[in-house]
């Protein structure tokens, strides 16, 4: 399976996730745009809060595409991995 690489910017973000919030959610206190902010200045603390709450939604759409949860769950793995890395 190959994965094809997006520049990690807010709009490229903004469209690949649409269920991003700008108001703060009850567990979490901060709202995705700025955790997104955070995290493009650096902050790798800031993918936790995004990973917790979007991970089951992308592995959910994942696992349609690729046709196996198990796989669902490596390409959203991969996909954090890679935010981490490029943070």
């Amino acid at each position: 399976m190959t994965i094809r690489s997006v520049p990690l910017t807010h709009e490229s973000l903004i469209r690949a996730v649409p269920r991003l919030t700008t108001e703060p959610s009850a567990g979490d206190p901060e709202p995705d745009v700025s955790l997104i902010q955070r995290l493009q200045s650096g902050d790798e603390s800031a993918l936790e809060p995004l990973f917790r709450r979007h991970a089951p939604m992308l592995v959910a759409l994942a696992a349609r595409i690729t046709g196996s949860v198990e796989d669902g769950r490596d390409v959203v793995q991969d996909v954090f991995a890679g935010l981490a890395f490029a943070a």
